[in-house]
């Protein structure tokens, strides 16, 4: 459910069963991680900003209830540098990044959770190895990987490897999303095929014409960042 973490209807859907699985044991670090979690995506990409300031605020209280109870938990760990990336709290996310991937290097969820602190906070480098397609990934569910991936290698400036990573993940059944399309358009618009970039455009506002692209291109990448500043050019190539 936690997937893809731009609907924010199937976030509040998991945040219930987080909220759920608390009420049924309060010791559960991983109830008040999954709450952590889903408050993050919440706070990240919520249109209304005093609704925003609240889920971010809860986040780190969630995140700091999961830690108090298991203070090496990976999702713990994975959480809180999520909830700290998303408050532009860069190095303190990283470290806790970096925490979370040596408890559990095989843990889908959590690479996935690595992954999503490491392009919030610029580090190109390990979100690329949190969501490398060759890594063997444990868990249930379906994991992020392949557009973390895509988002990475666009962060490196791998724009071949970005196309092929967000074509294969819809090809392999991963939810076709406004954000793929873009930074699909993107890649295609570094590597001067202005005609695909185009029609990969036109099919996001055709599709999603209520998209917020320039609000979730603020919350996805760090200000001053090489991913940002391609991301607004073709914004600007293409304008509505």
């Amino acid at each position: 459910m936690l997937f893809p973490v731009f609907d924010l209807k199937r976030q509040a859907l998991a945040l219930g069963m987080f909220r759920h699985a608390i009420e049924l044991d309060d010791a559960l670090s991983s109830g008040h991680a999954g709450v952590a979690q889903t408050l993050t995506v919440m706070g990240m990409f919520s249109p209304d900003q005093d609704a925003a300031e609240t889920f971010l605020l809860d986040a780190q209280a969630a995140a700091d209830r999961a830690l108090q109870i298991a203070p090496t938990d990976a999702w713990a760990n994975g959480s809180k540098a999520f909830a700290l990336a998303a408050t532009q709290e860069y190095a303190h996310a990283l470290k806790y990044a970096h925490i979370a991937f040596d408890l559990a290097p095989n843990d889908g969820h959590v690479l996935d959770l690595v992954g999503m602190t490491a392009i919030v906070a610029d580090d190109a480098e390990l979100a690329a190895l949190a969501s490398d397609p060759t890594r063997l990934r444990e868990g249930t569910g379906r994991f992020g990987s392949r557009n973390i991936w895509g988002v990475s290698q666009l962060m490196l400036g791998n724009y071949p490897e970005t196309v092929e990573a967000f074509s294969g993940a819809a090809a392999s059944g991963a939810p076709v999303s406004p954000p793929s399309l873009l930074l699909q358009a993107v890649a295609f618009d570094q590597m001067t095929d202005d005609r695909k970039a185009e029609a990969l455009m036109f099919e996001l506002r055709e599709t999603w014409p209520d998209f917020p692209a320039l609000s979730v291109v603020d919350a996805m990448f760090r200000e001053g960042s090489h991913a940002k500043r391609v991301v607004l050019m073709t914004l600007e190539k293409f304008p509505d």
